[in-house]
């Protein structure tokens, strides 16, 4: 995940985790 983030450089792990915490959310609303 970190080589992953640098490479996108603005986007922070944090927002990788909340991104990710986001699509599990709206997986489960379907």
């Amino acid at each position: 995940i970190e080589m992953w983030t640098h490479d996108k450089g603005g986007i922070t792990e944090l927002d990788f985790q909340l991104a990710t915490f986001m699509d599990e959310f709206l997986a489960t609303r379907r």
